[in-house]
């Protein structure tokens, strides 16, 4: 795909999986032989009455009853379309709220006016750039929360708040003027730390050169126009690295203008620490993911996508009430509620006239499961949650099977406190902005709400953290009252005490309230986010964005999305959700409507390359979920005329 075009990195990035997934997936078809027929293919189940796009019947859209799994935020968007395009749904929602990994936490007891008694456990901030444009088309546009002055600023940084590594702690003031390659935190081995000095000095040189040296390379050579496919290749030489793997590797590669030194491992762990990532984040995350950060939101960011330093002009956002304000109202849109207290334990293709059924269980009250059908079902469950369903009939392939098994869902962990006073704007000016350290707590997040309040309640982030640090503090998170979790709080007091040199006892005397949330113990999200190693995202992409059960049963959520880990991402697969459904049922008029309504200006909407892989998507997915047979693949409506693409540069087919 061209490199000048309006795509976002993300998108260029997916695209370019899901077309070489679907060039190995039919070379098998493409002519009869032994080296090219599937040997042995695996049984599948029947499937009754397989999707339109493969030959059954049409059925009006007034007609059709569709399930969607999950009141997320890719659940409800994929509620509000359908509602828009005049389809029955119905949504069946395993908790007893909506959100999903939106989710609010609201102190109880009435603080001084109560406006501000709250912080958000997942998602709580959002830059306005282009990439993040269908949430504030869905903030702004169709939810009008800036009408509401519900969009309040979100300060990413604050010159007062402290920066505290290796026992030494600095502002980030002073850590800003200190100039490159200053070692403020006595980190080279010639001040008494391990990183080491020969034969170059790693923190003389500073953190950017040494992250840029291993990805600036493959940036310049993927940006420059006319040169995609070159960079990609080479960019796919690398995807089974890790980001530790790569530095720890001494590589010259001459066609991107790529030559590094092996990094000593003690000086990746100090780039590391200081990219903010989680302990080990490293170990895990693939080169090609920290690239792709680090084209789509510009240097610096973190391995995982999450943490990103506030770009200069860039606006951040957080919502006045807290996240959970955004499905909310999306749930208000809409006309049909979610069934609460319903986890899907089971998804059949029947033979009865809404031939896909989802079985579900209520875990509330002793009964038995309930049964219901469908005319197709969206399931936005998370990947650790799909996990925990009986999918054994839907025919999934090997793909889907291999990629669900093998992807690590992170955890992320945030801990609340409540305070009598902010302390932290009385004593310190900081107002917003992250407190970043080694110590346990790793992150202490100020509100950027309430701020100029004079009678805002003092609710304090107190860690905000993921992957292996989250691991070890979740070890206490045992529930209220309960002698682990009276151990964290005393912790955490004791750690925001040497973070902020206050005197010993006072936020004892200050504390109101706490609340803890493990994202890695949740029982209906099971991690925080899906963690991509080495070659993950590249399997899992295309092969969940395939249907089962013969086109029946459509796949959504965050970590299916070129933009995952956002809220973006939620809303982006439940449009291609919607669209996947409309392809398969064969509905052209509500197509139309769907991108003529739901359609965001620069996002794709005239590119007939990315709409012929999402349409091979759905027709793929159908026909190798109802046959793997050489003769009836071929035979497929379709089929044969999916091989005959646009002679573009980046069609692979």
């Amino acid at each position: 795909m061209a490199a000048s075009d309006s795509h976002s990195w993300h998108t260029k990035f997916a695209y370019e999986y899901a077309i070489e997934y679907q060039k190995e997936q039919v070379a098998p078809y493409l002519t009869r032989g032994l080296q090219h027929t599937p040997i042995d293919p695996p049984d599948l189940s029947p499937i009754p009455h397989p999707a339109p796009i493969i030959g059954g019947s049409v059925k009006p859209a007034k007609d059709l009853h569709v399930g969607i799994l999950g009141a997320g935020p890719a659940g409800l968007y994929t509620a509000m379309i359908l509602q828009d395009l005049g389809i029955s749904y119905e949504i069946l929602e395993a908790s007893t709220r909506v959100g999903g990994r939106v989710h609010t936490h609201h102190f109880e007891n009435a603080g001084n006016n109560n406006t501000w008694n709250y912080f958000d456990l997942g998602a709580m901030r959002f830059p306005e750039i282009p990439l993040m444009d269908r949430v504030f088309d869905l903030m702004r546009v169709r939810l009008r929360l800036g009408d509401q002055n519900k969009l309040v600023p979100y300060e990413m940084h604050n010159d007062d708040e402290v920066l505290l590594f290796n026992t030494r702690r600095h502002s980030r003031r002073d850590f800003n003027s200190s100039g490159v390659g200053a070692d403020l935190f006595r980190d080279a081995k010639t001040n008494g730390g391990t990183v080491p000095v020969a034969p170059v000095d790693f923190v003389k040189g500073g953190y950017a050169k040494w992250v840029s040296e291993c990805t600036g390379p493959f940036k310049e050579a993927l940006a420059t126009p006319g040169n995609w496919d070159i960079a990609w290749a080479q960019l796919m030489k690398y995807d089974h690295h890790s980001v530790r793997s790569f530095m720890a590797t001494k590589i010259l590669d001459k066609a991107i203008n790529l030559d590094k030194e092996a990094y000593p491992h003690l000086a990746i762990n100090w780039l590391e620490r200081m990219n903010n990532a989680s302990s080990g984040a490293f170990d895990a995350v693939g080169l090609s993911q920290m690239v792709l950060g680090d084209l789509e939101f510009g240097f610096p960011t973190s391995a995982n996508g999450q943490e990103l330093v506030g770009k200069e002009g860039w606006k951040w956002h957080c919502v006045k009430g807290g996240s959970q304000v955004i499905p909310q109202e999306m749930l208000a849109r809409l006309e049909t509620k979610p069934t609460f207290s319903s986890r899907a334990i089971k998804i059949t293709p029947t033979q009865d006239d809404r031939p896909i059924r989802v079985t579900t269980t209520n875990h509330k009250v002793a009964s038995g499961p309930q049964h219901r059908d469908f005319d197709y079902a969206i399931s936005t469950m998370s990947m650790a949650a799909t996990r925990l369903v009986d999918l054994d009939d839907v025919n999934l392939t090997y793909a889907q099977r291999e990629s669900m098994r093998s992807l690590t869902y992170d955890t992320a962990i945030k801990i609340g406190l409540k305070f009598k006073t902010r302390w932290w704007q009385d004593r310190f000016g900081i107002k917003g902005g992250t407190t970043i350290t080694d110590r346990i707590l790793r992150q202490v997040v100020y509100p950027s709400y309430g701020m100029n309040d004079p009678d805002a309640d003092a609710v304090l982030i107190a860690s905000y953290c993921w992957g292996n640090d989250a691991l070890r503090l979740g070890s206490l998170m045992s529930g209220s009252n309960s002698a682990d979790e009276k151990m964290l709080v005393d912790l955490v007091l004791r750690e925001l005490t040497i973070l902020h040199k206050l005197e010993p006892g006072f936020l004892h005397e200050q504390l109101v309230d706490f609340y803890a949330k493990n994202w890695y113990a949740d029982p209906f999200t099971g991690g925080a986010y899906a963690s991509f190693g080495p070659g993950q995202f590249k399997l899992l992409y295309p092969a969940w964005n395939e249907p089962a059960a013969g086109g029946r049963l459509i796949f959504a959520g965050e970590a299916l999305s070129e933009c995952h880990g956002w809220i973006e991402g939620a809303l982006r697969s439940g449009y291609w959700a919607v669209y996947k459904l409309l392809r398969a049922a064969k509905l052209y008029p509500e197509l139309a409507k769907l991108r003529r309504n739901w359609g965001l200006k620069g996002q794709y909407e005239n590119d007939g390359a990315l709409y012929g892989m999402m349409d091979r998507e759905v027709l793929y997915g159908a026909i190798f979920s109802t046959t793997e047979d050489y003769d009836k693949v071929r035979s497929c409506d379709g089929f044969l005329d999916s091989l005959e693409t646009p002679s573009k540069p980046w069609d692979k087919l």
